[in-house]
């Protein structure tokens, strides 16, 4: 619980720094795929991932960990006969929740888009591929205060208030 809502307040952080025009995204130079794999081994540093989009990747990274520690702990507690009965849906929640987070957070933003009613000055862009849109330099703040943090904030509430059912 505490990754994905550290992850979305990461995303809220991020969108932020991003929208005041403090730190953007890498994109590849013109004419680049961005796509610079090894494509035979052994590989020079020019193939690491680039460092900068960390920022960018790091909600996703922590909401992915936190997923594999609900399904280790889902998996472990039916090997032990645990998840039967009462106790199946907080596992189930801690297991299924931050998956529901992660895609909730890249698919929600889009579907509750405000730019879908028109455009906005300084928020939403009309662009060919896509229509109109969140604009660039707000769009990673968009998916953060439309999907990542109230999708984890209602994660950490439902897995607290299902910890308070169950201690009861």
């Amino acid at each position: 619980m505490w990754l994905v809502l550290a992850a979305g307040l990461v995303a809220v952080g991020v969108g932020g720094v991003e929208a005041v025009g403090w730190w953007s995204p890498p994109s590849p130079a013109d004419g680049e795929t961005g796509d610079s794999a090894c494509v035979s081994p052994p590989c020079g540093p020019e193939s690491l991932p680039d460092l900068a989009v960390l920022p960018v990747v790091l909600p996703l990274l922590l909401t992915g960990a936190a997923a594999l520690l609900g399904i280790a702990i889902l998996l472990v507690s039916v090997a032990r006969g645990a998840g039967h009965g009462r106790g199946a849906l907080p596992l189930l929640l801690l297991a299924l929740g931050p998956l529901v987070v992660l895609v909730g957070a890249e698919v929600v933003p889009h579907a509750l888009n405000p730019c879908l009613l028109g455009e906005i000055p300084g928020v939403c862009t009309r662009t060919r591929e896509y229509g109109t849109d969140y604009a660039d330099d707000v769009h990673l703040l968009g998916h953060a205060v439309v999907g990542w943090l109230p999708l984890s904030v209602g994660f950490a509430w439902l897995t607290l208030r299902q910890a308070r059912i169950r201690d009861r």
